[in-house]
């Protein structure tokens, strides 16, 4: 996301514009309601934590950490746990424009102006000119504009932020002439995140619901020596993600299981190489009793164990033991003429996974479903974004209180 780097230089500048009275609306009041409920949306997402499980560092729960623990230890945090990493997350997005209220309404206060509408113009040594305006909108909203010319250049920003049917609304609008690269953003409190860049090389899109936390994300880029092209998808109704991923040529397609603690089984194919990448969360199979894996030392074997013999000595582990978040998950690489059933279920390994009906057939067949239904998420307010138009279809359905005067 573009940093709104141009609200320091406004806000620098506040002391010396005048303000016109408008009509008897109470913008500083709309702002301060803006803020606090911006900080109760931060507060709120932020009461849970996502961890990334192929981390290779871990938090000892003793600091005798002796190297060899029980499954059951790991058993008794994993069994806790509520896996997040699918949720929408708002604090990191929402911040800036927390913070944006934050200094705005400070300096407010600071001039003890309630009701107005400012607009300033400045000049940087003949070189450049900055043009800022606050105001409200006809629809009740309030919205930011700066436009920055100078040296054959320009770059505006459009922010909007309001109300609409009781849920908090955020829009912005970043514009560079040059190339027509834009950048788009689009918050509705309890409906959908929308991301959204492109110009005359590339765009990427990217759909994120908070009711059901579907996650959506389409993007191409060509340039010379680094073009590709990628779509993820989560549906949280199946609890899979898969990825594809194309790039020069190069094809990755992955596919991706979730239960309520987090991804317990990836299956990663490389069409380049004709490999696949296989990985399970161990906590999720049976026939193995202890793990050993030694943190804050230089060893790092790590091995399972039953009954004193090691399993699946073929396969990397990547262990971790917090006090709210437990993993042990095992990844092998295979040429995928290669795979069979057995190895997908476990069995080979004298495992037993909880999926035992894992069939590569029916991998390739979800990620062929996957990829077909998907294509319900690639419009935005029915901009398809395949189509050969992109730049001006997408401009014009955009809120017209965010684009340049």
């Amino acid at each position: 996301m573009k940093k709104l780097w141009l609200v320091t230089i406004f806000l620098s500048f506040l002391f010396f514009v005048s303000a016109c009275q408008l009509e008897p609306q109470d913008l500083l009041g709309k702002l301060q309601s803006y803020q606090q409920r911006l900080n109760k949306l931060i507060e709120n997402n932020q009461s849970t934590v996502s961890f990334e499980p192929f981390d290779n560092y871990t938090i000892p729960l003793s600091s005798s950490n002796p190297g060899m623990k029980s499954k059951n230890e790991y058993m008794t945090v994993y069994n806790r746990q509520r896996d997040n990493s699918t949720d929408v997350q708002l604090d990191s997005t929402l911040l800036i424009y927390r913070d944006l209220l934050d200094e705005v309404i400070d300096k407010l206060l600071e001039m003890e102006i309630e009701e107005l509408e400012v607009t300033m113009t400045i000049e940087y040594q003949g070189y450049a000119n900055l043009e800022a305006n606050l105001k409200l909108s006809q629809s009740g909203g309030v919205v930011f504009k700066f436009l920055m010319e100078g040296m054959g250049q320009s770059f505006f920003i459009g922010l909007k932020m309001g109300y609409q049917q009781k849920n908090f609304y955020l829009m912005e609008l970043s514009y560079y002439p040059i190339d027509h690269y834009t950048y788009y953003f689009e918050f509705v409190e309890n409906n959908q995140m929308i991301h959204l860049r492109y110009s005359s090389l590339t765009y990427w899109y990217r759909y994120q619901n908070q009711k059901d936390q579907t996650f959506y994300e389409i993007s191409d880029k060509r340039e010379f020596g680094n073009s590709g092209s990628s779509l993820r998808w989560y549906n949280p109704k199946t609890g899979m993600r898969v990825q594809f991923h194309d790039y020069e040529g190069n094809k990755l397609d992955l596919i991706e299981y979730f239960n309520a603690r987090g991804r317990y089984f990836i299956y990663e194919e490389n069409h380049t190489e004709n490999r696949i990448r296989l990985t399970w969360q161990l906590l999720e199979a049976t026939g193995w009793d202890y793990v050993f894996s030694e943190e804050d030392t230089s060893n790092t074997f790590k091995a399972i164990y039953y009954k004193g013999k090691r399993l699946f000595p073929e396969a990397t582990l990547y262990v971790n033991l917090w006090d709210k978040f437990a993993s042990v998950y095992a990844t092998i690489s295979v040429l995928k003429e290669d795979i069979t059933d057995d190895m997908l279920n476990l069995s080979a390994y004298e495992l037993t996974f909880v999926r035992q009906n894992l069939k590569l057939s029916d991998l390739e067949k979800a990620m062929a479903d996957m990829r077909i239904e998907s294509e319900q998420y690639k419009t935005y307010r029915g901009i398809d974004f395949t189509n050969s138009n992109l730049r001006m279809d997408l401009y014009e359905v955009i809120d017209q209180d965010i684009k340049p005067d």
